[in-house]
Parts: C-alpha cells; sequence; structure tokens
C-alpha cells in the first residue's frame, strides 16, 4: 500500500490494493487519522479498516472505508 503524507496540506492519501484511493486528514481538522497521520489501514473480511481520533469527542474509533462508517470496536475484536 502506497501512501502520501502532505505536509502543507495535512492530508494524508492510502493508495489501496484493490487500486482505489482514500484521502483523509491527519491534523487541523476535528477528526483525523490517528497517530498524526502514521496510522497503517487494516483489511478484515475483504474491508479496510483505519484507527481515527475525534478531536471534538476526545474518542478514537475505526473508520471504514468501503462502507464510510466508524465503529468503537474494531471488527476483528467483535
Amino acid at each position: 500500500m502506497k501512501v502520501n503524507k502532505d505536509f502543507f496540506t495535512g492530508m494524508v492519501t492510502y493508495e489501496l490494493p484493490n487500486g482505489k484511493t482514500f484521502t483523509a486528514p491527519y491534523k487541523n481538522r476535528n477528526y483525523c487519522v490517528a497517530a498524526d497521520g502514521d496510522e497503517v489501514p487494516s483489511t478484515w473480511q475483504g474491508k479496510t479498516y483505519i484507527y481515527m481520533y475525534d478531536y471534538a469527542k476526545r474518542h478514537h474509533d475505526y473508520y471504514c472505508f468501503e462502507d464510510d462508517i466508524s465503529t468503537d470496536v474494531a471488527p476483528w475484536e467483535k
């Protein structure tokens, strides 16, 4: 997986193995990729997840690229 972290815009782009891309903020936003944008996506049962942080709620969650939803518990821990 290729990762492009743009320090000027504060966005990180992931090129997924299926050829799709996902772009998300890692700074200067309320909902950001965790670990200052260094978080690495994980694949589980054909779906890709990344660990995110919501600064307004002070809460971490897992975001699913394919479904465009977040979950509090990692799907592989359910």
